[in-house]
């Protein structure tokens, strides 16, 4: 008899405003979703660190193991650790604009499952579309990574376990 655990990577729900700072213009959930759905962020970032985030998961066991020997009680959440690891990982693959690296690198074909029909998403990161500015066209703003602009979508993502028996 074993448990099964599993990742699971989203976001918590967080309305966004427009730069009159009337809300519902859309939330992160929903973006989210559209940016999984055409460009596949969190699925690239996971194939991309799975060998990290496993070794994380791996030493939070161990430890809860060690704790346990030891007499020392179960933690209440063994893979907070290992969940804040994976967290600052995501947002930091975001800010090194590892997604426009590695899209960069593919064939053409490959190319196509991350961008498809939708002309590419490096575009408003190169050109500097920033709703975070008074001006989020503007041609003086600088380049920014790609899927941060208002940092909203970086900072709602959490990583967390859910198990069966």
């Amino acid at each position: 008899m074993g448990i099964d655990v599993k990742l699971n990577l989203g976001v918590l729900e967080v309305s966004y405003s427009d730069a009159h700072g009337k809300s519902g213009a859309s939330d992160t959930g929903t973006v989210a979703e559209i940016l999984e759905r055409r460009y596949h962020v969190m699925e690239t970032f996971y194939e991309s660190r799975k060998e990290k985030i496993a070794e994380w998961l791996a030493e939070a066991i161990s430890d809860q193991i060690a704790d346990i020997v030891s007499g020392g009680r179960p933690n209440r959440d063994p893979f907070y650790a290992a969940m804040q690891n994976i967290e600052a990982e995501f947002r930091a693959f975001l800010d090194a604009n590892e997604m426009a690296h590695i899209v960069s690198s593919l064939s053409e074909a490959e190319r196509d499952y991350f961008i498809g029909s939708t002309g590419g998403f490096t575009k408003a990161g190169a050109r500097g579309v920033n709703h975070r500015k008074k001006k989020p066209y503007s041609k003086d703003n600088a380049a920014r990574p790609v899927f941060v602009d208002t940092s909203l979508y970086q900072q709602s993502f959490r990583s967390w376990p859910s198990g069966t028996e």
